[in-house]
């Protein structure tokens, strides 16, 4: 925003940027027809505290931060939101991710078509998902698999720039380059081979460092840059990476701590549980995308385990964190939902949320995307509306 926008947020006539102000209280009075409006909301910072009349609030604070401060005024206001035991705070999800097989292409040449390519400026890439109609008779979740190369912590792969990508990735560089979630996916936490993964490097100097050049190449000097390495396998054989919703439950909760921060609000504790069953059905998935790829002679799927043993690979894989989804979800029931479908809080003529904490379903990609049309669908509605 700072670096796209700056100009023109500056500029404007009709937004006023404020910084170091943490909105901590919202303020109600009583509407028409039962309903609450809100009438202000407090902002502090370490050195003053400022209540903001408003006349209409859209809280866009993030998949977390948004339903912990409705529970914190919830907390003043135990009848908003659905009450204490409804469902704020409730459903939260993110998505299962991981690698439990290889996909092995009949003929390799293919294998170039799984590549990230330009499609009008932009980068995309081919993904395997599956119709509605196969989805609903083999009770799938909403999954999707993209190809990928093997997994670079396992020195075995005997490939020099995988070898000194993971080097790169456990120095203390990798920190600047992905969050600590993805770190752990790639580097791995177990035993760090450092001289095994040299040896990769030093068996193929000359190959590693041409690839090493297309890389940077396709990455610094191109625009738009390549948003990811991909490395063409002779033998047609890449790891099969999938990407799956979460079944909402009611028993994956976000609920207010008893600690607080510097400005007195509390803390949240997060209840963030993985099932069994949604481990099955991702291996089921594999099962019937082995079954289309070898009915139309195009490959096949090999797992890496037994089904039990993937099962549970899926399961010690499961540790996603970044996707914040569900916790303030919608729906036209108040009971089951906090926002209506037009984000609008149940019961408040003129709260809205902006974020992805109002999917009832994490569906199978990330929600960034999604998160940001609700919002330019929510701003539609509220310009429609005066």
């Amino acid at each position: 925003m700072a670096y796209v926008h700056r100009e023109a947020l500056q500029q404007s006539s009709l937004i006023t940027i404020v910084l170091d102000a943490t909105v901590t209280d919202i303020e109600f009075a009583e509407g028409a027809a039962g309903q609450r409006v809100v009438t202000a909301l407090t902002a502090v910072n370490a050195s003053r505290r400022m209540v903001i009349p408003t006349a209409t609030l859209i809280v866009a604070c993030g998949g977390v931060q948004t339903p912990r401060l409705l529970l914190s005024v919830q907390r003043q206001n135990p009848a908003l939101f659905g009450g204490k035991d409804g469902p704020l705070g409730r459903f939260y999800m993110g998505h299962n991710f991981g690698k439990i097989a290889d996909v092995v292409i009949d003929e390799p040449k293919y294998g170039t078509d799984l590549d990230f390519f330009l499609d009008h400026g932009n980068y995309v890439r081919r993904r395997f998902t599956f119709p509605a109609d196969v989805q609903k008779r083999e009770q799938l979740l909403n999954i999707s698999f993209a190809a990928g190369n093997a997994r670079i912590s396992e020195p075995s792969h005997r490939n020099g720039i995988l070898s000194l990508i993971w080097l790169i990735l456990a120095s203390p560089i990798g920190k600047r380059l992905l969050p600590e979630a993805l770190l752990k996916i790639y580097v791995g936490e177990g035993r760090r081979r450092y001289g095994a993964h040299l040896v990769n490097i030093v068996r193929s100097p000359i190959s590693t460092l041409v690839e090493c050049l297309k890389l940077y190449r396709d990455k610094y000097m191109r625009k738009p840059g390549k948003p990811a390495v991909f490395l063409w396998s002779a033998g047609g054989r890449y790891s099969l990476h999938y990407h799956s919703e979460q079944t909402p439950s009611p028993d994956c909760r976000l609920t207010l701590s008893d600690e607080v921060d510097a400005y007195k609000t509390p803390r949240l504790d997060i209840d963030f549980r993985y099932s069994e069953p949604d481990a099955d059905r991702i291996v089921h998935a594999h099962e019937v995308l082995d079954r289309a790829l070898r009915a139309n002679r195009i490959g096949r799927v090999e797992f890496n385990q037994d089904r039990s043993a993937s099962v549970a690979g899926v399961l010690t894989q499961a540790r996603d964190g970044m996707h914040q989804i569900g916790a303030a979800r919608m729906s036209n029931d108040p009971s089951s939902g906090v926002v209506d479908r037009d984000c609008r809080v149940h019961g408040v003529e003129n709260l809205f949320l902006a974020s992805t904490c109002v999917f009832p379903s994490s569906g199978n990609a990330n929600p960034t995307f999604l998160g940001v049309a609700l919002a330019l669908r929510l701003a539609e509605h509220l310009t429609r509306s005066n």
